[in-house]
């Protein structure tokens, strides 16, 4: 025999619509019903003298938890959570005080939220929401979203779309149905149930709504209810249900009869009559027939099997729940049978309960074809599983409304330049143009311009087409300074277009707010050469903004003009950069800054400056032109030995510490004088100036040349 010792329940409190409290720990007696398609319920005992019995002297939320390890975690039960509605207390001669609690389901809170107004294009000439050719989740989700938009049910949640149920997939069925105002959600839901189209479960506050027969009919094959395990096994079957005959009527005096081909053959005949108000085509009364037919073609059966945990091999929740399909034995042989409701009672005696099975038929046939009040008109329904073709007259979105701009600032990603943008928004498109829920796939905007004539007149041009999946999106690539307009239009899931909304104007700015001062340059040199570079920053020690296109060099101390910062190069606006500045007067006290300049042309101010004296060590061009005049008065009569002598000196004149890398040497030091000046390299090389040119630097080779 299998221990379930460890499997227990117990009753969570929850103020209404609010937060938890904890756990009435002290329960006498309780017993939850929890069938498939109606209300479940909940009854219980707890004493006055049980820990939070307070909670019980108004209005609580009770959720039934149940464990598979022995308390060690807890799971709320499926379609379990319920409101107390009535509570009565008995006194007893020992002053003992217990109260007896009735519950109804969470659903009930659905009751009290209606139809109530058909949106404006949406009713009929009685005032009722119609609905034409849409899912199942378009109506059950246009009625909830509008009652909470009324303030009803904040906390509650609806899972499942006008396009998908609460699995993701596809509605199977299309419907065309009108709702009075005075029906209520729990209504409307419970019709569609009815009908067969959807399935719905209770998650705490939660309603999931599915295709019926899929999630919520799960096939557990690995089990089997079996007789040992069974404190009780009844059985019954009723023939009240079938039928011979029916008559559907119609929308006014219209009247159909259908025979039911797949009742027994010696069946007396039994009639039944379907109301369908609404109905006005014969294919659409088979639909609402073929219900009650099938469900009358066969006897109802019901099958019992009761136990208690000490005994059981199985138990809900933990093994299988309400709409499962399992394995059930029966007097001749095992029968594959779907739970249709789970009871189970805790009391001093321990835990016990039933569960009642319906065969496959049943329980997909026993959804009658019903006109509940208020409801009128079932029409062009499939419970197929495939989703019928699309109707030629096709739903139409909302058109967009609420827009509104604000124009932005961008720089350009090769930091060349900038532009605007407008940053679009308006209220997201939840309907359809007569109120019902529908799923909008992306929305799509346009920029216009006013183009000014001539000879006087305007119009007004398009620009390209820009998409969004959400009611929000970027608009590039604007001017600086031009007033746009723009318009908006839904495109729904199905393919189906919105008018273009109202226009709404942003004009877009233009960039006049200087870029913060930059930080204190770093300086080098080479043989008097000077190197900046940059750490990103600014003069406060903050990241520069992204739009900062490049930054100035700025010499102070230059003859003619010392006292003015005289701009000698550019260093790039990325961390990393250099600027290599030569021909500067040696040993003269100089100082560096830098100014930072976006890609508006906004200049900052020259930030901190950094001080620096250029010098020449272990190279003087005065004394190599001194030296090598006199090594050459020797003219061509220069033996190798002595070439190679001064060459020799050459080089090590050439080396000292202020010399790095022999790569750092791409180019002449200054321009020079043709003719008189030379330059030694740092691999001991000579060149002689013959020609005057212009050093640059040549940013996409990153390096200085010398340019004629």
């Amino acid at each position: 025999m299998t221990d379930y010792s460890d499997w227990g329940m117990q009753l969570a409190a929850y103020r209404p619509m609010g937060p938890r409290l904890g756990v009435l720990k002290d329960v006498m007696e309780m017993t939850v019903t929890v069938p498939v398609g109606e209300m479940p319920t909940l009854t219980a005992s707890y004493p006055s003298t049980g820990v939070h019995a307070e909670w019980l002297d108004g209005e609580v939320e009770l959720a039934v938890e149940w464990t598979p390890d022995n308390g060690e975690t807890w799971y709320e039960a499926s379609d379990a959570r319920f409101i107390t509605v009535k509570i009565e207390r008995d006194l007893v001669d020992d002053g003992s005080d217990v109260r007896r609690i009735e519950c109804v389901h969470i659903s009930e809170y659905c009751q009290h939220a209606l139809v109530w107004q058909a949106p404006k294009g949406g009713g009929d000439k009685d005032g009722k929401w119609n609905f034409l050719s849409v899912t199942p989740g378009a109506i059950v989700s246009s009625v909830w979203n509008a009652a909470k938009a009324r303030g009803w049910g904040q906390v509650m949640d609806l899972r499942g779309t006008d396009a998908v149920d609460a699995a993701g997939a596809k509605w199977a069925s299309i419907m065309t149905i009108a709702y009075d105002p005075s029906i209520d959600l729990w209504q409307v839901v419970k019709s569609m149930w009815d009908l067969g189209i959807l399935d719905y479960r209770w998650e705490g506050r939660e309603l999931s709504i599915y295709n019926p027969n899929t999630v919520l009919a799960r096939s557990r094959n690995n089990l089997v209810w079996r007789l040992p395990g069974a404190m009780a096994a009844g059985e019954t079957k009723t023939w009240q249900d079938m039928c011979t005959d029916v008559l559907v009527t119609g929308e006014g005096a219209k009247v159909w009869h259908f025979h039911n081909t797949e009742a027994p053959a010696d069946l007396r005949r039994m009639e039944k009559t379907v109301s369908a108000g609404g109905v006005e085509k014969e294919e659409t009364a088979k639909i609402v027939a073929q219900r009650t037919l099938k469900s009358g073609a066969h006897p109802e059966q019901s099958v019992k099997r009761e136990w208690v945990q000490t005994t059981a091999l199985l138990l809900p929740w933990k093994h299988y729940e309400q709409g499962d399909w399992m394995w059930v034995e029966r007097a001749d042989g095992r029968e594959w049978m779907r739970v249709q409701q789970v009871s189970v009672t805790m009391n001093a005696n321990g835990v016990s309960g039933h569960v009642t099975f319906g065969s496959l038929l049943d329980d997909y046939l026993t959804r009658l074809a019903k006109k509940t009040k208020g409801i009128a008109g079932l029409s062009a329904t499939s419970g197929s599983g495939v989703r019928p073709n699309k109707p030629a007259d096709r739903r139409k979105p909302k058109k967009p409304e609420g827009g509104v701009g604000a124009g932005v600032v961008l720089p350009y990603e090769n930091g060349k330049g900038y532009w605007s943008a407008a940053r679009l928004t308006w209220a997201p498109v939840t309907t359809d143009d007569r109120g019902v829920e529908i799923t909008i796939a992306r929305y799509v905007a346009q920029a216009e311009y006013e183009v000014h004539l001539p000879k006087g007149g305007s119009y007004w041009q398009g620009l390209w087409h820009i998409s969004s999946a959400s009611n929000a999106m970027d608009y590039p690539n604007l001017d600086p300074g031009v007033q746009y307009r723009f318009h908006v239009y839904a495109e729904s899931s199905d393919g189906v277009y919105s008018d273009w909304s109202d226009y709404f104007y942003v004009k877009m700015p233009t960039d006049t707010e200087p870029p913060p001062d930059p930080s204190t340059p770093t300086l080098a040199q080479r043989q008097g050469v000077l190197t900046v570079t940059w750490d990103g920053r600014t003069k406060a020690g903050a990241s520069m903004p992204s739009d900062v296109s490049y930054l100035n060099v700025g010499i102070y101390g230059l003859a003619p003009t010392p006292a003015v910062f005289v701009q000698k190069g550019s260093l790039p606006a990325s961390r990393g950069g250099q600027c290599i500045i030569p021909d500067l007067p040696l040993n003269t006290p100089l100082s560096v800054a830098l100014k930072a300049v976006d890609q508006a042309g906004n200049e900052s101010a020259w930030g901190r400056s950094a001080p620096i004296t250029l010098s020449q060590a272990g190279v003087d061009p005065e004394v190599i032109r001194d030296q090598v005049s006199e090594a050459l008065k020797k003219g061509d009569a220069l033996s190798k030995a002595t070439k190679d002598e001064l060459l020799k000196m050459f080089a090590q004149m050439g080396r000292s510490d202020d010399v790095a890398d022999p790569s750092y040497w791409v180019g002449p030091p200054g321009e020079g004088v043709p003719g008189r000046t030379l330059w030694v390299s740092p691999d001991g090389r000579i060149f002689r100036c013959k020609k005057r040119g212009r050093l640059t630097y040549n940013r996409d080779a990153a390096r200085w040349e010398n340019t004629p």
